[in-house]
C-alpha cells in the first residue's frame, strides 16, 4: 500500500497523515476476546490436571474423601478461585478494563486465608523431622511442576494484549495456576496432616504468588519497553 504523499506547503488532513504513518506497518491480527482466551485456558487446565492426576496416581482413599462434603467443597472453591483469578488476569491485560487493585488483592488474600484455614482444621500428627521432610518435599515439587505450564500459558495470553498493571496481572495469573495445582495435589497426596498441608501444600502457593508477581513486573511489562 502506497500512502498519498502530502503536498508541500499544504497541511495534510488527518486521514492522509494516518495513512502515511501506517503505510509500511504490517497488519496485526486481532487477539481473542478475554472470554475466549479464558475458555481456552480453562480447557487446557482441565487437560493438564487430568494428565497430572493420572500420571502420578490418585490417592487410595479418594472415593472415601469424595464422600466428604467439606473436602469436595474445598476442591470446588479452589477451582472457582483459580478460574476467577484467571478471568481477572485476562481482564487486566485490556487497557481500561483492569480490575481494581483492591479487588485483586481481596481475591488472592481470601483464597490464601481460606486454604490456610482448611489446612489448619486438619488433625496434627507427631512425626519425626526426617519423615516430615521426606513426605513433604515431593508435594512441594509436584505443586510447582503442575502450576508451571498453566502459569506460562496464562501469562502468554495476558502478554498478547497490553497489561498496564503487569505486577497485578502476574499475581493473578500465579493465583490461578497455583490454586489449580493444589486441587490436583489434593487428589493425589494421601497426607491430611495439618503441618504437612500448611508447609508443603500452602507454602509453595505463597512462594509461587510472590514469584508470579515478580514475573509480571519483569516479563509482562517488557512489551512497553520494546515499544
Amino acid at each position: 500500500m502506497t500512502a498519498k504523499q502530502p503536498t508541500p506547503g499544504i497541511r495534510p488532513s488527518t486521514d492522509d497523515l494516518i495513512a502515511s504513518l501506517t503505510a509500511d506497518v504490517p497488519p496485526v491480527p486481532r487477539i481473542w476476546p478475554a472470554g475466549r482466551r479464558l475458555a481456552a485456558w480453562t480447557g487446557g487446565l482441565a487437560l493438564i490436571l487430568s494428565i497430572a492426576a493420572l500420571a502420578i496416581g490418585v490417592r487410595a482413599d479418594l472415593p472415601v474423601r469424595l464422600g466428604d462434603a467439606s473436602f469436595v467443597a474445598q476442591l470446588l472453591a479452589l477451582l472457582a478461585v483459580a478460574v476467577a483469578s484467571a478471568a481477572l488476569a485476562l481482564r487486566s491485560s485490556v487497557p481500561g478494563e483492569e480490575p481494581p487493585l483492591r479487588l485483586s488483592a481481596i481475591v488472592i488474600l481470601l483464597a490464601t486465608a481460606g486454604l490456610a484455614l482448611a489446612c489448619g482444621r486438619e488433625p496434627a500428627a507427631a512425626a519425626h523431622d526426617s519423615d516430615f521432610v521426606a513426605a513433604g518435599w515431593p508435594c512441594a515439587a509436584v505443586t510447582v511442576l503442575i502450576a508451571t505450564l498453566p502459569l506460562v500459558l496464562l501469562a502468554g495470553l495476558v502478554r498478547r494484549a497490553a497489561p498496564l498493571v503487569p505486577t497485578v496481572a502476574g499475581l493473578l495469573a500465579g493465583g490461578a495456576a497455583f490454586f489449580a495445582a493444589v486441587v490436583a495435589l489434593q487428589l493425589v497426596c494421601p497426607h491430611d496432616e495439618r503441618w504437612h498441608l500448611l508447609v508443603w501444600h500452602l507454602g509453595p502457593v505463597a512462594l509461587g504468588l510472590l514469584a508470579s508477581a515478580a514475573l509480571g513486573a519483569s516479563w509482562l511489562a517488557r512489551w512497553r519497553r520494546v515499544a
